[in-house]
């Protein structure tokens, strides 16, 4: 796999817990729950990827529903121990975030 893009997301410290949560059903391993991490009060995850992968992330981080139904998939595939962001967390995150 040949990354050609690149996408950075900032939230505000306040939405580490959804961070988290969404940023673990992101990673196609494991570890996405730490993706995110602290500069100057706010998270900011910032990652290499496919121009496929940044289109579907643009597209998900614009519709609250579609990044929870997403979510709850992937959790329910791999993290099935696990509660999967609600979609007023999903709401919520996006309100408050900035990506490129």
């Amino acid at each position: 796999m040949s990354y050609d893009n690149w996408l950075t997301i900032t939230v505000p410290f306040a939405q580490a817990a959804s961070a988290a949560k969404i940023g673990k059903a992101f990673d196609p391993d494991v570890g996405g729950e730490f993706s995110f991490t602290e500069i100057d009060g706010e998270l900011v995850c910032s990652t290499p990827c496919t121009s496929a992968f940044k289109d579907q992330a643009l597209a998900l981080m614009s519709d609250p529903v579609a990044l929870h139904q997403a979510c709850l998939a992937d959790y329910a595939s791999r993290w099935p121990e696990l509660t999967s962001p609600t979609l007023a967390e999903c709401e919520e995150f996006i309100s408050t975030l900035s990506i490129k």
